[in-house]
This record gives C-alpha cells, structure tokens and sequence, in this order.
C-alpha cells in the first residue's frame, strides 16, 4: 500500500492533483485509521467533523490497497459525486488502473419489458403526453438507461413506477430483453469492478435477501466503506421488515390481468378471481381508509377487526389464484412468475395474519414446550397502518437491526469502516456501536478544521416558555426576528414538526423576506432559489438537516425550534422503549436522548461548511439550559461561542462583515 503521509504531504501526489490543496492533519489521521482497518480487515467507526475531507481519507487507502471494495451511500447525490467527481480524481493522484462501477436499485434504470408495456397506453393529459415525448426521446438517446438523465420527469412521477422494475415483477432471465437489460448491464460492471459505489438501501435490501441484483457480488468484497454511516441503523430495519401495500397489490393484479389476456386469454375463472382480489383490495381501503394522512398504532390497528377480516379474504381469494395458476403457469413466462409472486404474497399476508392471531390469543393448554418457547422469545416488533383516503401501507418491522447486522459482518470475511460526521454521542461510540451489534471495533473521533469559537455563534433566547406550551412557536417567532433583522435574512429554519413549520410561515408572511417554504418546490429549486435571492428566509424540517451545502455568506444563521427529540408515538420508537423497560434500562437515556443528539448535530452543520463561512446558530429550546441532559446536547457539539445577549450578535456580524477588518 502506498504510503499514507506522502500521499496526503504539502509536497504529495494529492497536492499536485488538487488546485490549493492543504494538508488537514485530521485527514491524514483518518486516512491512516482506514489504511489500518483495511490491513487486518477489522471494524472501524469514525466521526469525522465537517471539512475533514472524509471521501478522500477513505478513497485513497482503499484504492492503494488494491481491495476489492464497495462504498455505500445513504444520497444518491453523494453517490454520484464519489463516482463522477471523486474517484477519477483518486484514481489520477495514484496512477491507479482499477476499474470502478456505479450501481442503483433497478428504480433508477429504465426496464424495457415495462416501457414497451407503457407503450401500449395512451396518455390522457398534456402533461402525461409531455412525459410520454420526453421518455421517448430517453430512450432513443441513453447509453446505460440511468433515469438521473430523464430531467423531463420529475422523481416522483406515477410514470416512473411504470418503466421501471422491482424486484418483484422483474422477469430475470426469462424476460425477452435480458440481454439489453440495463439493470443487469450495471450488475456486470459492478462484478467486474474493483471500487463499486452503491446506496444503502441496496446493500441492505440485498444483506436481508430481498435482493435487488447485487448479493451474487458481496461474498467477493474485501472491504465495505459505509459513508453516511449514521443512516444505516434505520434503514436496515426497514429492510428487515414486512411492507404490504395497496400500489404493490394493485401492481400485481395490473400484471396479472396483463399476463391473463397474452398467455392464457381462455382462463375466464383466473381473470375472475383477479377481479375478485381487485375489489378486496377496495373492501380492504373501505375498512381503515382516512380523510387525511393517518398512522394507526399497534392497539388500533389490531382493535380494527374489520380490517383483520377482510385481509383474511384476501389470503382466501390469493390462494384460490394459487390454485388456478397451477395448470396455466406453464403457458407462458408471464404466468409463470405471476405464481412465484403470488406465493410471496401469499407468505406475506400470512405472516401479518399471524401478528394479529399473536396479539390476540385464545387461552393455549398447558403443554411440555412451553419451557423451550419461553427459552426463544420472538425478536421484538413494531407493527402499524399508514392510511390515507386512497392508499394503505401495512408494516411490521423488527426494532433494531444488531443481531442481524452482526452476523452479516462477521460472515462477510472483510473490513468495515463505517464514517459520519455525527456518529459519537458526548465522546462515545456506545450508542450507534449497540445499534449495530458491534463488540469488538476500533474508534476514531475527528474534530472539524474549521475555527468555530470564530466562525460561529451560539445564541440561545432568554426567557421562551416551556416547548410544549401554547404560546411557544409565537414566543420564538418574536425572539428571532431580532436576530433575522441583523442576518438580514440568509436563515435556513428548521423545525422539527411541519405544524411549527407553517406557524412561522403564517407569522413571517408580511415581511420582506424572500420566504421559501419545503414543500412548495423541490428541494434542488428551493436550495438555487435561496442561493439566489436577498433576505431569503428557507422554512424546513427533516429532510433540511442535512445533506444540505450551501457556502458562503448567502446562509449565515441557521434556527433550531426545538431539540429533535423523536415523536413518542412513533411505533418503533414505542417497540424499542418497551424493550428496553423491560430489560430495566431508561429508554430515555440509552435511546430518545442519543438519537436526538445526532439529529440536532445534523442540523447544527448546515451552518459552517467552508473555513471562510460564519453564521449564528439559534438554538431556542429552553431545556438545552432547565434540563441536566442539555449539556450532554452541548458537550457533543463543536466548541463555539454562546451568547443570550443580542447585542452580540450585532458585534458578531459587524465584525464578520467589517471590509476593513485585519
């Protein structure tokens, strides 16, 4: 392996590659750190503060390792820029020959089996006719079917659900365009790569075998980079759950209508049965649907028996269909794997089933294993209902991923490092190392370059009353629009609920800020809109606090409503509290308060992101200074000035924006 210090030296390869390039001491550290980790395959967790450098301190050791590696991603915006801006990069600095790949889940290519089934279709509006030229035009013109290109559409377009695949109506092999298969193109690239550069919820998806195309590829990775580490808890669960929805049940009887009339067209009963389930599925709306967005907890959602019969219906009328495709899935392709899916449904709406029998059960005779069933406890769940007025989503998922993630480490035969900006809590990897399941790990904890006792300010309100108070989003209204005056807007407000959200949009709506509000364009037009204009003002929640860059003096105050405790209701949160009470542990402390403290140094780093940034940072919730716990917020943030007194922040500013200052 090359060496470390001279790649990363005043003088070194890295410096002739990159224009004004410094040496940052903590970068080099991490880097060494990685370089260790990768020689003896072990487990590495590292904090690393804004402005370390972090991509490249991981990026030059693993390719000058020679490894066969795999970087995950929790953005795909970070995804891209390691690939497109980064690793070319890398490889220049060390003259490397090793081959890289982009990989994405197949929602991100375009399918030609479904796009030339969208073909049949007509579009109806002027817009779906805009999008139908615009895909069209894609996919006369794209090399590699990678839909970042499709500008036209926008993400979230029901047309993109259409020319797309899943893992489950994806055909595989038996599919008439496997051979110009986009998503398999990407796969063969990544199999033949040395540094593939993939997301989380890939890796994951594929780690608890709802593959998405990758897992033929993992047992061949020497060395898993995790960058974003600190999203890879959650959405790990996630993964590891049961998802039951109205689109992926209506994306079934579509398919299977579709696979009915070209294969077996004569198979009246088959068409019957399917129209059969296309009306439980509205029996099954009709029992839990809401007016508005609504999540039914475990107790209402189990006390809803209507829900729980008709579902039973369902499971009926699927292994009916079982039963009728049983002589016409040798017929064709189509139908053929109509009935693997239709077995998958079958096994997932049974499972859900048995959550509800579990919930509510008859008294059980006494009988001789129940010493061995109380010996193996189920793993914990949490089940609930999101409904609204035309849609269902049932969940069930475990309520961490330790034990899981664990054994996937330890039969991986590779190293791990896993990198966040925000992974410690007040100095200890404790909490995310129990989240993962991690024992045995090395540890390493970077503070950011940047000066922040100079660039920035910490200004917390006097006199706000308790958050959970009425009067509270007015009383923080009123205490921040002195601070606004002096930042002259260039605000980025987060909130951690979109009721104060639109309760300080209400009270800002007459001033002359240039007020943008999440929600009321994109995130990327939101953020050029901001970086564009004067006194602009940018009202947001959760998906804000981070992965959010903008340098300079256009943000220079960022506002924290409160601190971002999770919702109590949340049911995974309720699940993983009522494990951790019965095990005699406060779900507070080992639990709601660390995960807050991570959310909150998410948002605090939207503020300083370059060394010529400064900002004030307002963080008004009261209990940051009532609270014993507020000073374990503080211990875990970089060390800045603070202030309750306004007329600092006028010296703060005057002094950042003195043109005459030395």
């Amino acid at each position: 392996m090359a060496d470390i210090k001279t790649l990363f030296a005043a003088d070194g390869a890295l410096s002739a590659a990159v224009s004004g390039y410094q040496p940052r001491p903590g970068q080099q550290e991490l880097a060494e750190a990685v370089a260790d980790n990768l020689s003896d395959d072990g487990i590495l967790l590292a904090e690393a503060g804004t402005g370390t450098g972090k991509t490249f301190a991981y990026l030059l050791p693993l390719l000058a390792s020679g490894k066969k590696g795999l970087v995950s991603t929790a953005t795909r915006n970070l995804q891209e820029q390691i690939f497109s801006k980064d690793l070319p990069l890398v490889r220049k600095v060390l003259a490397s020959p090793a081959r890289v790949a982009l990989l994405k889940g197949r929602r991100n290519y375009l399918c030609h089996h479904h796009y030339h089934q969208y073909l049949d279709s007509e579009p109806h509006t002027r817009e779906e006719k805009a999008w139908r030229r615009a895909i069209e035009h894609f996919f006369d013109t794209t090399a590699d079917g990678d839909l970042v290109a499709l500008r036209d559409v926008p993400e979230d377009a029901p047309v993109i659900a259409r020319i797309t695949s899943t893992a489950e109506n994806c055909l595989g092999r038996d599919c008439a365009f496997y051979e110009e298969c986009y998503v398999q193109k990407a796969r063969q690239k990544a199999k033949e790569a040395d540094v593939t550069v993939i997301n989380h919820h890939l890796l994951l998806a594929d780690f608890a075998l709802k593959s998405e195309g990758f897992a033929e590829i993992l047992p061949d990775i020497q060395a898993f980079i995790i960058d974003e580490a600190h999203h890879l808890p959650l959405t790990a669960i996630h993964f590891l759950g049961d998802h039951l929805s109205a689109r992926q049940l209506l994306a079934f009887i579509n398919d299977g209508e579709h696979a009915a009339l070209t294969e077996a067209p004569d198979a009246l009963e088959l068409r019957e049965t399917l129209r059969d389930i296309k009306l439980q599925h509205s029996k099954i709306l009709l029992a839990v649907r809401q007016p508005q967005e609504t999540r039914l907890d475990e107790a209402q959602l189990f006390a809803n028996r209507d829900f729980w019969t008709e579902l039973q219906t369902l499971a009926t009328l699927f292994e009916l269909l079982h039963t009728q495709l049983a002589p016409q899935k040798a017929r064709g392709k189509l139908l053929a794997h109509l009935d693997s899916r239709c077995q998958d449904l079958q096994k997932l709406i049974a499972a859900f089933l048995a959550e509800d029998q579990n919930a509510t059960p008859a008294a059980p005779e006494p009988t001789d294993a129940d010493d061995e069933a109380e010996a193996k406890p189920p793993a914990p769940r949490a089940i609930w209902l999101d409904v609204g007025p035309r849609h269902y989503s049932l969940c069930s998922v475990p309520v961490n991923a330790a034990g899981r993630f664990a054994a996937w480490i330890a039969n991986s035969n590779a190293s791990w490092s896993f990198l966040s900006a925000t992974l410690a809590v007040n100095g200890s990897f404790d909490h995310y190392s129990r989240e993962l399941g991690l024992s045995e790990y090395r540890s390493i904890q970077l503070q950011s370059p940047f000066d922040f006792r100079h660039q920035a300010l910490l200004y917390h309100p006097p006199g706000l009353p308790d958050p959970n108070d009425a009067a509270y989003n007015d009383a923080l209204i009123t205490a921040i629009l002195p601070v606004l005056a002096r930042s002259r807007g260039r605000a980025f407000l987060l909130f951690t609920s979109y009721k104060a959200l639109h309760a300080a949009e209400r009270a800002l709506r007459d001033t002359d800020y240039h007020l943008l509000v999440q929600g009321r364009a994109g995130k990327n037009a939101l953020l050029a809109d901001f970086r564009r204009h004067d006194r602009a003002v940018l009202l947001a929640t959760s998906s804000f606090w981070e992965g959010v860059d903008v340098r300079g003096d256009r943000l220079v105050c960022v506002v924290i409503d409160k601190l971002p405790f999770a919702a109590p209701n949340d049911p995974v949160t309720r699940a993983r509290h009522r494990l951790l009470t019965d095990k005699g542990l406060s779900p507070f402390i080992h639990d709601t308060l660390p995960q807050a403290i991570i959310t909150l140094k998410q948002g605090v780093g939207r503020l300083i992101r370059d060394t010529g940034d400064y900002g004030v940072l307002v963080l008004a919730d009261p209990r940051l200074t009532q609270k014993n716990y507020g000073q374990t917020f503080l211990n875990s943030l970089p060390p800045m000035s603070k202030t309750r007194k306004i007329e600092v922040i006028d010296r703060f500013f005057a002094y950042h924006e003195n043109p005459t200052k030395p």
